[in-house]
């Protein structure tokens, strides 16, 4: 019996550059959250969850941030994700999206005086990869990058 052992390492990334998004008088920048699915065993037949609890989002003081409706955070582009080591895939999923959440406000929270506030938006991300996505896939080390859509 052969023994792969897979690396994923940063993979997918999220957030990870900023993202803006505005209406008429708020903004919202997003950075700073990272899914890591970590060593692979092939031999042990068994699926891979990464659960990443929350993540951090910055709202510009300089906007009013406390008017009506939501926020939403989402996944720019197509459903299928793969993670890439050179001409090999493995195929994973992403749950968790979309996020809506009430618009922040303006409360000096966090950092006073910086032009932000930190808002720490509570709720659960997973990446999942099935075991028989990785069970014959050639030992690497497999990366993706996801782009996280912030709107007020």
């Amino acid at each position: 019996m052969k023994f792969w052992l897979l690396f994923c390492m940063a993979a997918p990334s999220f957030l990870s550059a900023p993202s803006w998004a505005a209406d008429a008088v708020c903004q919202f920048q997003a950075r700073g959250l990272n899914l890591n699915f970590g060593a692979l065993d092939p031999s042990s037949n068994a699926s891979t969850n990464y659960p990443v609890v929350a993540a951090t989002t910055f709202a510009n003081m300089a906007g009013d941030c406390t008017g009506t409706g939501n926020m939403t955070i989402s996944i720019v582009g197509s459903a299928s994700r793969q993670l890439v080591s050179g001409a090999n895939t493995i195929n994973y999923t992403i749950t968790g999206f979309p996020i809506s959440l009430p618009k922040p406000g303006n409360a000096p929270q966090g950092n006073p005086g910086s032009g932000y506030i930190s808002w720490f938006a509570p709720n659960q991300i997973q990446g999942t990869i099935q075991w028989s996505a990785y069970a014959d896939a050639p030992a690497g080390i497999y990366s993706d990058s996801v782009t996280i859509s912030v709107t007020p």
